[in-house]
């Protein structure tokens, strides 16, 4: 029940955070919105380290080197997701993104040995199917709106897909907090590659979004933490599904504070999507 617990309020926290994000990245660019949070967030969560010090020095270094290798794809994965929802539409790109917890439940199964019923399998197509129906567009429509913006989400479902499958194998010796908090450790290169393409990070861009960074921030890291606290305490195939359903809350609340309308394949493939990823949380229960 507590993992459960802990799955919902990841739900709660990315599906009103995503929009914040949303708000800032449309500001500010998507690259410096996700720099920003990522700084603050070290900064933020940093005298965690000291309550969690045991953790990581009774961890051996060949593993605290892996779950910091793997931080990459956390780290890339959250700037690709605001990427995404500065090119696309909010409930596409949400939809598309909220994919990774089939690919967490599916990489459980090959990589964790965790079993995966046939009605899983059934379902995690399903959302595969809403996906595609999401990304496919046909050269006479190419113009209505950013693919790349798709193809952005689709890689972030991937990336935190491979990251928190990672984490439930981290996490028995490094705690829920440290798997995060060594994906930090990207932030010097992150920084010298947004120099590298001419995307420089000032202060102005924290006075022209303020409030939706803090929001964002707040509401979408504490919600990573939530999650891996989840994946600690009860089995991915479950806490996955309920936390990964998040853009049922962040399509409507898209559809209110951006009024975008998708095309009619692409609404079906949200809602197919949505469906999947609800059916996955009743079956994981």
């Amino acid at each position: 029940m507590n993992a459960i617990f802990y799955a919902l309020i990841s739900y709660i926290g990315w599906g009103a955070g995503d929009i914040f994000g949303t708000v800032a990245a449309r500001r500010i660019g998507g690259y410096k919105t996700t720099f920003w949070i990522m700084l603050a967030a070290a900064i933020l969560f940093a005298p965690l380290t000291i309550i969690y010090y045991n953790s990581l020095i009774s961890t051996p270094l060949p593993v605290i080197v892996l779950a910091t290798l793997m931080g990459f794809f956390y780290q890339s994965g959250n700037f690709a997701v605001n990427e995404a929802l500065r090119r696309t539409d909010a409930s596409i790109a949400l939809t598309v993104m909220g994919s990774f917890g089939a690919f967490i439940v599916l990489f459980s199964t090959i990589f964790l040995r965790e079993s995966l019923p046939l009605i899983h399998a059934g379902i995690i197509i399903l959302i595969f199917i809403g996906v595609f129906l999401c990304t496919y567009q046909p050269k006479s429509s190419i113009k209505t709106f950013d693919i790349k913006g798709v193809w952005f989400a689709l890689y972030a479902a991937i990336s935190f897909g491979i990251f928190f499958t990672a984490v439930k194998i981290f996490s028995s010796t490094l705690s829920w907090f440290w798997p995060i908090y060594l994906s930090f450790l990207w932030l010097p290169l992150i920084y010298l590659y947004l120099q590298s393409i001419n995307i420089k990070p000032s202060v102005n861009d924290i006075k022209l979004s303020f409030v939706p960074l803090i929001f964002n921030l707040l509401l979408l890291r504490g919600a990573d933490f939530t999650f891996n606290i989840g994946l600690q305490l009860g089995l991915a195939s479950i806490v996955a599904p309920i936390a990964s359903a998040s853009p049922t809350l962040s399509v409507i609340l898209a559809f209110i504070v951006f009024h975008e309308k998708p095309s009619g394949r692409q609404l079906f493939g949200i809602a197919l999507a949505l469906i999947g990823i609800v059916l996955l949380e009743f079956a994981g229960n």
